[in-house]
């Protein structure tokens, strides 16, 4: 294990855990070994091969208004540094939590400055992670997704009906395999959020994960503060009163929903990979797809290769629980699907639907894209 001396900076590794030198930051890093490893406090993916990534919380020309965690908007001039919104709060960066665990590793020894969190990896096993730096006021100032493999991420192609093709992560994020039980291991997204929802577990009032009914305004940066919470906003079928269309592409400013997804700070996926965009699976729908004898999976080909997409169910918006384990999968695009929704691939026994929509509030599955 390497020592606290020298940790391994996730931010200057790609998603194979090779030495890059050039910073990129995400809000969620791969980890593939025991070890220590650290951080850099930064929103997101505020920045993009050693410089700040502007277009990732603010696009000139579009009225953006991401909302760093005391809900003050970004800005072309913000800074990617946790610790400067905090000064000018008058808070400083004052500790790390880990605040849910899906396995058997252990992260352990999380420590914080202003500028890094570090913590030691032990007994490495795959996982699911979500940890967190706080102000001297106990206020979560953000999060981070550890996902730790073992599993082989090199992309599959796909071509979709445009002739275009999509390098697309083998698996759902987060994803290692099944239970002995049958139930899936890969963590759900409300679309939009930055933040994984633990697999298998029904909310409770202190566990992994926390389910609350809002009727009134709910801001972003609430989400933020509270990052195990999965919300429902009833008066919108969201988790939020904010009806933006562009939570993860930021150049979103419509609902001409073909184009490429540039990552915002909300962008849950790890660094070179990014939310999938509208037009992605569109072959999908060529007759090419059948189910595997288990139910649990589709696989569609395309030339020499296989795309499997796991029957991993969904949260459900009225109650945080999860239902369609083995009949349905379901995994978000970058476009929104109206002011309250949010499209997404949709397949199952009885159906394939590569365009569909549905309502933010829900937790469904997200596969990366390689972002190039």
């Amino acid at each position: 294990m390497n020592t606290q001396d020298t940790p391994i900076d996730l931010s200057l590794t790609d998603w194979n855990g090779r030495e890059t030198y050039r910073r990129n930051t995400a809000n969620c890093y791969i980890i593939r070994n025991e070890g220590t490893f650290q951080i850099p406090l930064v929103y997101g993916n505020a920045i993009k091969d050693n410089q700040v990534n502007i277009e990732a919380f603010y696009t000139a020309g579009i009225a953006t208004d991401f909302q760093d965690s005391y809900g003050v908007p970004f800005n072309a001039w913000s800074s990617p540094f946790i610790k400067d919104h905090a000064s000018a709060q008058g808070k400083v960066i004052a500790s790390a939590e880990l605040l849910w665990n899906d396995g058997k590793s252990k992260i352990i020894n999380l420590s914080v400055d202003e500028n890094f969190l570090t913590y030691d990896v032990e007994s490495f096993s795959p996982c699911n992670a979500l940890i967190a730096v706080k102000d001297n006021d106990g206020t979560v100032l953000w999060s981070w997704h550890l996902w730790l493999t073992d599993t082989d991420l090199t992309p599959k192609i796909i071509t979709n009906a445009n002739g275009i093709d999509f390098k697309v992560m083998p698996c759902n994020l987060g994803w290692n395999g099944w239970t002995t039980d049958g139930k899936p291991t890969s963590p759900y997204y409300q679309w939009g959020r930055k933040d994984p929802f633990i697999a298998n577990e029904k909310p409770s009032k202190k566990g992994n994960i926390l389910f609350e009914s809002v009727k009134g305004v709910q801001n972003q940066f609430v989400s933020h503060q509270n990052p195990k919470i999965f919300y429902n906003c009833e008066k919108y079928l969201s988790w939020t009163s904010d009806e933006h269309t562009y939570f993860w592409d930021s150049k979103m400013n419509s609902y001409s929903v073909d184009q490429k997804v540039t990552k915002t700070i909300y962008d849950p996926c790890p660094i070179g990979w990014s939310i999938p965009q509208y037009d992605t699976f569109i072959v999908l729908s060529e007759g090419n797809t059948k189910v595997t004898d288990d139910g649990r999976y589709c696989t569609t080909k395309d030339g020499s290769q296989n795309l499997f997409i796991p029957f991993a169910g969904y949260r459900n918006y009225g109650s945080g629980s999860v239902y369609g384990v083995g009949g349905n999968g379901y995994c978000w695009l970058g476009a929104p699907d109206g002011e309250i929704g949010g499209h997404l691939l949709n397949l199952g026994m009885y159906g394939l639907y590569p365009q569909d929509g549905s309502d933010r509030c829900f937790g469904f599955s997200v596969r990366p894209v390689l972002a190039e």
